[in-house]
């Protein structure tokens, strides 16, 4: 198969989805834990840390869409 881009574009729209979905499930899982008393501290650490460290984001972001990629690929054999 021939090589494909990953185009810059596509990258930071990717990470800024990827920023809203963190920060939506940062907020349900508070949530739960206010008003259901569910101990979700340890996703809300997780979530956090993604939030926290921009390249740990950007590295996560960037290896899904090279598997996506790689997933296109086969299915086209």
């Amino acid at each position: 198969m021939g090589e494909v881009e990953i185009v810059a574009q596509d990258f930071e729209a990717r990470v800024r989805l990827q920023r809203r979905q963190l920060l939506a499930n940062y907020n349900i899982n508070l949530q739960y834990s206010q008003l259901f008393g569910i101990d979700t501290s340890q996703q809300i650490q997780q979530i956090e840390s993604y939030l926290n460290s921009p390249d740990l984001l950007g590295q996560t972001v960037l290896d899904q869409m090279i598997n996506e990629e790689l997933i296109r690929q086969e299915a086209v054999k």
